[in-house]
């Protein structure tokens, strides 16, 4: 839209300019701290010029002139004479057009912002003062083309005529800078503060009252039951949000740092200050270049720097991208990831530091690591030296910080730990191989019992004494081929765990075949139980009646029953024991880059519900079916071979198993589907804190 502000001191210089587009979203800056906690070095403003701008304001500040509108013309000239050696320099009271001033709010190297009065909406505004040379002439026409929730806004740039200022209207909400916060939670160690600390932080600040948002109270509602890791990923995902928007619309910040996010009352992070902003397809070298060396990128240091010949056009989105995992990694652990120079810097010194700042960076180890081991190996990621190995955009960081953000929050909604699945925890590898024995334990005393009472009484003296050798024989082929095979699958996800648990270099696509893999093991053991016992229905009785003569029919029959139920029984809980495993202690582990972590596991543990159910009926038919079998086919024989009472005990603990198992089947399945449901995102149980197990 067009407008006209009428200069207040003489309304016959009338003088018309163009404002910008005005968008409807709120906006914040900030309220009490000033806007560059660091040296500004930015061509936009001399370090000079900056602080007698200062001055300057600090003087009119403590001005106790009453009235701005002088009466008579010596005034006005005075006056304008004034506005025009002090462009940034309005007293509060003072009137600019259709503002009237009521404090400072904030001074940077660009400029003052001051809390007004629009009057012509009877609406409080930030109204930020720059000179003209103050960088370029692109911050509200950067801002004007970007609405976003996690962006501050401008309502209208107009240009003051006597002093030759620019003026950008935003929309004011209470509220403090993140460097205020990073400052205060910083006291609680690396690792320390939960959401409701960082809530608490803000809340302590005793800022203006804001207007109520039910929007943003649901946001507090979210941070308020988050752990520390879910608070700083839920914080950078809104921030990396906010650059993939301005990204997609070509603009670049160029200078992202704690002074420059806003935080409101509930908590929510807005981007605020492109002052140095630029088009990625409009770099003409006319636009201000800079930014706060603590957060630039090294291809950032190198096109700053005067004496090289980097391009300016190496600063891209993942510049951006880096300077957010800056300001993460110093939220998390309270600390930068490297050392930078104090202020002021002489400017002899500044290609000389700006060359030492970038081979540091390229060359060491980012220091006061986070104590969260995933989220530094995700910020790692964001802080590479080669652009190229970093998240390949805004969009993908803001993806990896929910996926991780949804990863914690699966881990805090696991059943709690008791002491069998503890020990898991800390084993896993050892328990699953628990898992895959203890059923073939059970299968083997089934099938002792069974043979015992109704196979061996019945077998010749020449098959009694040759019975013993052939089960040697077998379980000797059939056990160490059998766990070979299972071993040689179980060796492929074990060398990535323990790179994992070594910190070791891992692909990404080595991690996620690995956790396909463990996915497959319940699978594989079955599959192994199943080899093992089901050809000994058929391979007993077979040695048998080659070696020792014919066997009757009925004791095939017997054998073939034992033999399938205690494999059957084996197979079944085999998978069962060896899924809840792999689900309670080594999934949520197997993931070292979680973009898209709900989705991602809801592809992979789709299956799971149907074969819990159908695991939980088998887990009750087999022993049921087994003692129906018994009952229709063997009690002749039990009652001649006066075995009666075994037969009964017998048929009676099968079915008792099958209840029991049915029964115990549920409960557990209703534990796995607790775990599948935190992975999915469709959780309903309430988040615990992380013990120190589930931490590693």
């Amino acid at each position: 839209m067009n407008s006209t502000v009428l200069d207040g001191c003489n309304r016959d210089r009338a003088t018309a300019y163009r404002a910008a587009d005005r968008f409807p979203h709120v906006m914040s800056v900030n309220p009490e701290t000033p806007n560059d906690d660091l040296p500004p070095v930015s061509l936009g403003m001399d370090p000079d010029d900056a602080r007698t701008a200062e001055s300057d304001v600090a003087s009119a500040k403590d001005s106790t002139m009453s009235h701005w509108l002088p009466s008579r013309p010596a005034s006005i000239a005075a006056h304008e004479a004034s506005k025009r050696a002090n462009p940034l320099a309005i007293a509060p009271g003072e009137r600019v057009g259709e503002f009237v001033v009521e404090k400072t709010l904030g001074r940077g190297g660009f400029g003052v912002v001051y809390l007004a009065k629009q009057t012509s909406l009877d609406r409080q505004v930030a109204l930020k003062v720059m000179t003209k040379k103050a960088g370029t002439d692109g911050e509200g026409r950067s801002l004007a083309r970007l609405e976003h929730d996690h962006i501050v806004q401008v309502y209208s740039e107009v240009f003051e005529p006597i002093s030759k200022a620019r003026l950008l209207c935003m929309q004011y909400v209470p509220g403090t800078t993140l460097s205020v916060i990073v400052h205060e939670v910083a006291r609680f160690g690396s690792g320390g503060w939960t959401g409701a600390d960082f809530l608490a932080v803000l809340d302590g600040l005793n800022l203006p009252q804001a207007v109520f948002d039910p929007a943003a109270m649901h946001d507090r509602d979210v941070l308020l039951g988050t752990d520390h890791v879910e608070a700083v990923c839920r914080i950078g995902e809104q921030l990396a949000r906010a650059l993939e928007h301005a990204h997609s619309r070509g603009v670049l910040h160029r200078d992202v740092k704690p002074a420059n996010v806003l935080v409101n009352r509930y908590g929510r992070p807005l981007l605020a200050d492109f002052n140095l902003a630029v088009r990625e397809n409009d770099r003409d070298g006319s636009s201000a270049f800079g930014g706060t060396l603590a957060y630039m990128s090294p291809e950032h240091l190198d096109a700053f720097d005067p004496d090289s010949a980097a391009p300016d056009d190496a600063v891209d989105a993942r510049s951006d991208v880096y300077s957010l995992a800056v300001v993460l990694w110093e939220l998390s652990s309270g600390a930068r990831p490297y050392p930078t120079p104090g202020n002021p810097m002489p400017k002899d010194e500044l290609s000389a530091v700006l060359k030492e700042q970038a081979l540091q960076r390229r060359t060491l180890l980012p220091q006061s690591r986070p104590r969260d081991h995933r989220l530094a190996r995700l910020l790692e990621r964001g802080l590479a030296p080669d652009p190229a190995d970093r998240f390949g955009s805004a969009a993908e960081f803001a993806e990896a910080l929910a996926g991780l953000r949804q990863q914690r929050a699966a881990l805090r909604g696991l059943p709690p730990f008791d002491a069998i699945t503890r020990w898991g925890w800390q084993n896993p590898v050892a328990s699953l191989v628990l898992g895959g024995l203890l059923p073939q334990f059970l299968g083997s005393a089934l099938q002792i019992s069974y043979n015992a009472i109704r196979i061996v009484g019945a077998l010749s003296p020449e098959q009694a004494s040759l019975f013993p050798y052939i089960v040697i024989a077998y379980n000797l082929v059939a056990y160490p081929a059998c766990l070979s095979w299972l071993l040689t699958r179980l060796m492929r996800v074990g060398r990535v765990w323990r790179a994992l648990r070594r910190g070791d270099a891992v692909t990404d696509d080595e991690v996620d075949e690995a956790r396909r893999r463990a996915l497959r093991l319940p699978r594989d053991t079955a599959i192994v139980a199943m080899i093992g016992w089901l050809p000994g229905a058929i391979l007993f009785p077979l040695s048998l009646h080659i070696g020792a003569g014919p066997l009757p029919w009925d004791t095939w029959q017997h054998f073939i029953v034992s033999f399938a139920l205690a494999g059957l029984i084996a197979v079944t809980y085999s998978f069962f024991l060896g899924l809840g495993v792999v689900l309670r202690t080594m999934y949520l582990r197997f993931w070292s880059n979680p973009r898209r972590f709900h989705e991602r596991a809801a592809v992979e543990l789709a299956a799971i519900p149907d074969r819990l159910r159908t695991v939980n009926v088998l887990a009750g038919v087999i022993p049921l079916a087994g003692a129906t079998l018994l009952v229709l086919v063997g009690p002749t024989g039990f009652i001649s071979g006066g075995n009666y009472d075994a037969f009964r005990v017998l048929t009676a603990s099968l079915i008792l198993a099958g209840m029991a198992g049915y029964v115990a089947v549920g409960k557990l399945s209703r534990g796995y589907l607790e775990v599948v449901n935190a992975c999915t995102g469709g959780q309903r149980t309430p988040k615990r804190p992380l013990s120190r197990e589930r931490e590693t």
